[in-house]
């Protein structure tokens, strides 16, 4: 199984983290690759529910954690707008969104 970093924000407040917490939401539903983000932990200002919660919890991973990225993983980047994003590995394909 392939990895799949994320190099979004994950906020509840601003365009780029919603966009990176939903499309991190839906690609948990995708069993082809394992979603992981980068940018961890995300920053809610409001509640999150029960159900968002539970998966965010129990698909926790951070770049920090002992993840590496290996030939052929992907990285999907914000790209525009000031985001700010972490470095890549070269190794990863990197797809700008």
């Amino acid at each position: 199984m392939r990895k799949l970093f994320y190099n979004f924000p994950l906020t509840d407040h601003h365009g780029w983290g919603v966009y990176g917490s939903n499309l991190l939401l839906q690609g948990y539903k995708n069993a082809n690759f394992k979603p992981i983000p980068i940018n961890w932990p995300p920053s809610f200002l409001y509640p999150v529910d029960p159900i968002t919660h539970n998966i965010l919890k129990a698909n926790e991973a951070s770049w920090g954690n002992g993840l590496s990225a290996e030939d052929g993983d992907l990285m999907l980047s914000a790209f525009g707008n000031e985001v700010i994003k972490q470095d890549v590995s070269k190794k990863m394909v990197e797809v700008g969104v």
